[in-house]
This record gives structure tokens, sequence and C-alpha cells, in this order.
């Protein structure tokens, strides 16, 4: 039995690949009203897919108990500022 959080994931998980799809959906059938809104839309779809990646791994770490792309998250300066480290 998992964690309530990580069944909070799991579904936020399955949530955001639905939205993903939906968007996806509407940019194909090319409705945004003008070019701005379409690049922006897909922008917003790169944004979601990085986060799904992101839910993806973490899920994957639960299940299998190692991660597969993220090795050294201390290399990378964005984290390190965010857990509020000096850049």
């Amino acid at each position: 039995m998992r964690p309530a959080y990580q069944d909070r994931v799991i579904a936020e998980h399955a949530e955001l690949t639905e939205r993903i799809e939906k968007l996806s959906a509407f940019l194909t059938s090319k409705r945004a009203s003008s070019e701005v809104e379409h690049r922006l839309l897909l922008l917003q779809r790169l944004a979601q897919l990085m986060y799904q990646a992101i839910l993806a791994e973490r899920i994957a770490m639960w299940d299998d108990g190692q991660s597969r792309i993220v090795t050294d998250l201390d290399s990378h300066a964005e984290v390190r500022s965010a857990e509020g480290g000096t850049v």
C-alpha cells in the first residue's frame, strides 16, 4: 500500500496526462485565435510535458527504487537556488 502523497502524485500524473492530450488535440485543430496565443499554448504544453516527465520519474523511483534520469541534482544551480542554497 502506498502512502497517501504517492497516490496523490499518481492521480495528478493521470490528470495532467489527460490535460496534455486535450491541449494537443486543440493545437492540432488550429483553433487558437492568434499566432501569439498558439505559441503560448505550445509553450504551455512543453511545460506540462516536462512536469509530466518529472512526476513519472518520481513514480518510477518509488516503484523500482532508483531514478533513471536524475542522478546528481546538486550540479544544477537552479535546484540549489530553489532549495535556498547559493548559486
